[in-house]
């Protein structure tokens, strides 16, 4: 099973746990007169399919008598180490029907998982070409060696392990020798990490060919998948409410068996869900049609299981899937206006309603008629790259604007393209340098202003400014339709106050280096591996009381905005999304820093979102969401088409079901740094290092290895982040990065931001 585009249809476990199966968006634009996006058409059925096993069982694990690796298909591509793409060296090929890899490379990593202690042998389908020999290793330690035949292919194998492979996760490397000219050291078929038993019948390899089977079963023709015992397909599955289990169980061969169907969560014991004898000579099955709601809001493993099967006979699971009911989205109110602002390092922590702050009235105000979002992720901490995924709905890798010093290629759409498509004005007012036309935010706005730090306007102005642009677009014509994206300063330095606010300060008799004019400078120079200075106390207190005066201002200009919608008559056809860039951070961190490595302080972001109609308002959404959907949300709300194959949501649709899009992963990524995060766990990670699972609940830091009972989890994120890397970094939609050409203001007003340090 070879590899898909990113924008189409992704493999089992990324459908299990995004959901991008259950809820796919229609052709149809909003607002046109058709159905919502996940509308059913007339004559639909109610329910829709959110894993198909059988179409993507390469993303799942194979065990048969041990660990079974399927070499030439995608099954083995996420396996190869901890590399974000397949190695150059090895090649995929057809022969004999099946899928081989030739080795090009001195040496070829595979990782694979156990559950409990055994002792193990390694066995292989292999030809050698120039290697005569390949020594084993598991987690570097020598395994024994592998005698090759260059004549043909032959399944050699290790002796047993004296000792036993202790339960986790494993890698295992076999290191070729020879010397080869223009040719592959080597051709492998598959690999088996197996247990001794006392079964004396040969393998049989569960390969991708041999595992899915056309197959009649109760009578009806069926896609399979087929297993001899003992042998299982796990898959990782985020249960949510309303899902249900389908399948069913046959039997295919000579005498009978036993076929189960487990759930597994992290560190407990499997939990019987289905267990079926089937064949014989009455040709027994089973249909099996299992709720999941016990488990819903959890990560869990779905297991297949062979328990029992003759010799030559396979129980077969017949369309294995797990579906639930269509989403329905009320019809929406047709929006005016739509406001995005950015409120530059807001934090969660000092606004509302995430945090009682009685002087930000307004943000207070609003949250009462809006919906707030819970659970909303950065990705990336680049804040150029936010900039740039909120208006592509393009993650970064593929969008390209990885670092500070990168540019928006103009190859790709845009808020501002698609609304100018859509005879929507668009507007945007920055006064934040990181998304100033040097960096390829200004093109396709009908209105663009940039207000530097440096010019000694108003620090207010790109609020004030958007707000004067909006009322005078809808006051020209009452038909027009307007955008705005506000990038404001938020609470990032410099500052702005008055004398008398500077001495009502804390701490009293303050004489430090932290002012209005250049903290961010200051703050520059405390920051990195060797700091200059390092903050006191006090420092960090006067920067807090800076901070909080930036945002009263800001929520004051806010205010303004939404008093002066509801005068002109169109605050209930508003959408006004309030949300930030990057989060300030942790009392222990220098803030306002830009790409700084991808820890959660950073990346939980607040979100507020008023629908127009005030449809929603009051409610609070645990649903996880990323700055990717704001492009579908923005467009969604005009009516317009979003560009396709983007991996976004339409939050209007969250807000309305919110249970359909819990533990859905949020993906953060720095060059090859990632964090991806999926409720409490995060897999963090710099390839080709091995990554380290976080269980947030315990804190924000994490070391170690995996503990055995969360191997699953690991390995489950680690292959939802390989494949979004490839599909979305690697692939024919990314861009060659673009170097940004900093004219003198852009770098005066990036200096005293703090982006560009500065000597004294």
């Amino acid at each position: 099973m070879k590899g898909r585009a990113w924008i189409g249809r992704a493999g089992v476990v990324l459908l299990a746990l995004t959901g991008s199966g259950c809820c796919k968006k229609s052709a149809d634009p909003v607002g046109s007169g058709n159905a919502p996006p996940s509308m059913p058409a007339p004559g639909a059925p109610e329910t829709e399919v959110v894993i198909d096993v059988v179409h993507d069982v390469a993303r799942c694990d194979v065990y048969h008598r041990g660990a079974f690796l399927d070499l030439g298909s995608q099954s083995a591509e996420s396996r190869f180490g901890y590399a974000l793409a397949p190695p150059a060296d090895l090649t995929n090929i057809t022969r004999e029907g099946s899928t081989w890899a030739q080795a090009f490379g001195r040496s070829l990593s595979q990782t694979f998982y156990t559950d409990h202690a055994s002792p193990v042998f390694v066995a292989a389908r292999v030809r050698g070409v120039a290697a005569r020999q390949v020594t084993v290793r598991i987690d570097g330690r020598s395994w024994g060696a592998l005698i090759l035949n260059r004549a043909s292919s032959e399944v050699v194998s290790t002796k047993v392990s004296t000792e036993p492979l202790e339960a986790g996760t494993h890698t295992l490397t076999l290191q070729f020798h020879g010397v080869a000219r223009n040719q592959p050291f080597a051709e492998l078929d598959w690999i088996r990490v197996g247990e001794p038993d006392e079964d004396p019948s040969t393998f049989a390899p569960p390969t991708a060919r041999d595992l899915m089977i056309d197959s009649v079963i109760g009578n009806r023709p069926r896609r399979a998948i087929g297993l001899r015992a003992p042998g299982t397909v796990r898959c990782g599955l985020a249960v949510r409410e309303g899902m249900v289990l389908q399948t069913s169980l046959g039997y295919l061969g000579p005498g009978n068996g036993e076929g189960v169907v487990r759930i597994v969560e992290p560190g407990r014991a499997p939990v019987v869900i289905h267990a079926s004898e089937v064949g014989g000579e009455r040709e027994q099955s089973a249909e099996v049609n299992v709720p999941l709601d016990a488990y819903r809001g959890k990560l869990v493993s779905l297991e297949l299981v062979s328990k029992k099967s003759s010799p030559g006979g396979r129980v077969l699971f017949g369309e294995p899937s797990v579906s639930m009911r269509r989403a329905t989205v009320p019809p929406r109110t047709p929006a005016r206006a739509v406001i995005v602002v950015v409120l530059s390092s807001a934090d969660r922590s000092h606004l509302p309603p995430y945090a009682d702050v009685p002087a930000l009235a307004a943000l207070t105000n609003l949250a009462s008629s809006s919906v707030v979002f819970r659970h909303h992720r950065g990705i990336t901490t680049v804040n150029s790259g936010v900039i740039a995924s909120m208006l592509t709905g393009l993650p970064p890798q593929t969008h390209a604007v990885m670092d500070a010093a990168a540019r928006l290629p103009a190859r790709f759409a845009t808020l501002a393209t698609v609304a100018h498509d859509g005879r929507v004005a668009s507007g945007m007012f920055t006064g934040n340098p990181t998304s100033f036309e040097a960096f390829g935010f200004n093109r396709g706005w009908d209105k663009f202003e940039a207000f530097s730090p440096v010019s000694g306007v108003d620090t207010r102005a790109p609020l004030i400014d958007g707000a004067r642009w909006i009322e005078t677009r809808l006051q020209e014509s009452k038909d027009e339709r307007v955008l705005a994206m506000v990038h404001s300063r938020g609470g990032h330095p410099p500052w702005t106050a008055t004398a008398e606010e500077i001495r009502s300060l804390p701490p009293a008799d303050y004489s430090g280096p932290v002012e209005a004019r250049r903290a961010g400078q200051v703050l520059a120079r405390a920051r990195g591996r060797r700091p200059r200075w390092r903050l006191t106390p006090a420092d960090r207190e006067r920067l807090e009381g800076f901070y909080a005066l930036a945002l009263i201002s800001e929520d004051q200009n806010l205010g303004a905005l939404i008093a002066n919608l509801r005068k002109l008559g169109v605050w209930d056809s508003t959408l006004l999304m309030v949300t930030s860039d990057v989060a300030l951070g942790g009392p222990s961190r220098v803030p306002f820093g830009d790409g700084e490595r991808l820890d959660e302080d950073l990346l939980d972001l607040p979100l507020i979102i008023h629908f127009p109609g005030g449809r929603y308002g009051g409610r609070v959404v645990d649903a996880h969401t990323t700055p990717l959907d704001v492009i579908e949300t923005v467009l969604g709300a005009l009516g317009l088409q979003a560009p396709d194959g983007l991996p976004g949501r339409d939050l209007y649709e969250v807000a309305a079901n919110p249970e359909r899009f819990v533990l859905r992963p949020q993906f953060s990524s720095l060059g090859r740094e990632y964090a991806t995060r999926l409720g409490d766990h995060v897999l963090r990670g710099e390839a080709p290092k091995v990554p380290v699972l976080c269980d947030m609940t315990l804190g924000p830091t994490c070391s170690g290895p995996t503990p055995p009972s969360l191997v699953v989890v690991a390995g489950t994120l680690w292959r939802e982040t390989y494949f979004h890397y490839r599909d979305t970094g690697l692939g024919k939609a990314a861009a060659a990065r673009e170097p940004a050409t900093l004219d003198p203001d852009t770098l005066s007003a990036l200096t005293v931001w703090g982006n560009q340090e500065t000597r004294p």
